[in-house]
């Protein structure tokens, strides 16, 4: 069974009501992405610890230049952690910005995935 963690079950800091809403007919996909952390967090990490990742993710991405990017919310439409756990990002309604241009925010959602990839594979 998957547990979903709305957005306020890992920020205080609600959805700006400025996102654009996705296009049905412009949507071609869905990109995964994973964080490449130097930090893992570990095959089974509580809620908390995932929460917090994710936080903290939300501040390097609308926190002020040259730290943070200055972007007006966090990049990516959902999260899912190690243990299935599948956190609302900016919702699946609205434009990723974790995708590298506008053009494919336009077709594609973006998800993180919180889960360290197995050295030597790539599998996850």
């Amino acid at each position: 069974m998957v547990t979903y963690i709305a957005r306020d079950g890992w920020t205080r800091v609600p959805r700006p009501a400025t996102l654009s809403p996705f296009i049905g007919r412009q949507l071609r996909g869905l990109a995964v992405h994973w964080t490449g952390s130097e930090k893992p967090l570990g095959p089974d990490p509580t809620l908390a610890q995932s929460a917090a990742r994710l936080e903290a993710y939300r501040r390097m991405h609308t926190g002020p230049e040259p730290k943070g990017r200055g972007w007006s919310d966090y990049a990516y439409n959902a999260a899912v952690d190690a243990v299935g756990r599948v956190f609302d990002g900016r919702g699946v309604d609205c434009r990723s910005a974790g995708n590298g241009d506008a053009a494919v925010n336009l077709s594609h959602g973006a998800v993180l995935l919180l889960k360290e990839v197995v050295a030597g594979g790539g599998a996850f």
